[in-house]
């Protein structure tokens, strides 16, 4: 069984994992708190959005990411505009950070 690669980001809070096995990256904002809806935020369904039931974004979840980061361009309306640039430089780094291993 092969052991899956996960790159991680940490910008306490937030904390951003990318799965090379999966090419999935989570972007977490409420690491413990519980999931109550998902929505789908591209037309593809690579980009959704976890929500808490009192509607707090809780999570981001990008598919098929290594194709796909420029769906996180839809994120600006959600996360404040100064976190959005770390979090999309963060991301593109835990996702191509991955081409680098052997």
């Amino acid at each position: 069984m092969a052991n899956k690669t996960l790159h991680s980001v940490d910008l306490a809070p937030i904390q951003i994992r990318y799965d090379s096995e999966a090419n999935a990256l989570h972007i977490s904002f409420q690491v413990k708190a519980r999931v109550s809806r998902t929505v789908t935020l591209s037309d593809d369904e690579f980009l959704a959005a976890d929500y808490s039931t009192s509607g707090q974004l809780l999570g981001i979840e990008l598919l098929n990411a290594k194709q796909s980061l420029s769906h996180l361009e839809k994120l600006k309306n959600l996360i404040q505009p100064a976190a959005y640039g770390q979090i999309l430089l963060a991301a593109k780094v835990a996702v191509y950070q991955s081409k680098n291993d052997v």
